[in-house]
This record gives structure tokens, C-alpha cells and sequence, in this order.
């Protein structure tokens, strides 16, 4: 909140280091991470976190993953986190929301990002 984010990026690493399956803490620097788009950096934690046991369903965090995979061009990963995100969502509508908003803002091909609308309001 006070514009540091590169401070917070380096608080929250170090914290990650100790605890790397902290659902809120992975949401915060992937939103972090998001800015500064370090796609990769997302992908490679958020999949480690996976691999250690995060067992939790965030369809946050999952959100935040499919937007660095179509920040990346991997639009087929990215799909396929969306439609895990859905089917696992209590509150579908909000979840499609989140979506959208990422899909909004993602550097893609304007024909993948109507595909990808267009399977995301018809699930």
C-alpha cells in the first residue's frame, strides 16, 4: 500500500522460503508479481507450492496462475487452470468474474482471448 513493492517482494520471498504452502501469502506476491510481470516467477512458485501439498482450493491463486500461464502464451495450461478453477468453485459467477478481469488484461491474440470467454460464460 505505500508504493514499496520491492520491498514487499523481498519480505515476502524470504517468508516463502520458510513456509512456501501460505495460501495468502502466495496470493500477495502473485498479485506482486503480477505487476511487475514476472509470469514465470508465479508459475515456478505456485506450482512448487503445489508439489510441497498446498491442498487448499484458492480459486485466487488459481486465477492469478492462469494469468501469468497467458501472460507466458501458454493459453492451453491457462485453459485448463480456468476450467479446474470453475469446477471446484462454490460461488461460480465470482470465479468467472475473476477470469474475465484477468483475461481483460492478458497480451493475447484477440481470437484466443474470445475462445477462452466464450468457453469460460458457456461452463
Amino acid at each position: 500500500k505505500a508504493n514499496r513493492d520491492d520491498d514487499a517482494i523481498s519480505m515476502l520471498e524470504r517468508a516463502i522460503k520458510i513456509s512456501p504452502r501460505n495460501g495468502d501469502r502466495l496470493s500477495m506476491i502473485g498479485t506482486l508479481y503480477m505487476k511487475k510481470g514476472r509470469h514465470k516467477d508465479i508459475v515456478d512458485l505456485f506450482e512448487h507450492a503445489h508439489r510441497l501439498g498446498l491442498s487448499m482450493i484458492r480459486y485466487d491463486l488459481d486465477v492469478i496462475l492462469a494469468a501469468a500461464n497467458l501472460g507466458l502464451k501458454e493459453i492451453a495450461r491457462a485453459k485448463e487452470i480456468m476450467l479446474t478453477a470453475l469446477a471446484n468453485a462454490v460461488d461460480k459467477d465470482k470465479v468467472k468474474e475473476e477470469i474475465i478481469k484477468a483475461l481483460d488484461v492478458a497480451a493475447i491474440p484477440d481470437a484466443d482471448r474470445d475462445a477462452i470467454r466464450n468457453m469460460i460464460t458457456s461452463a
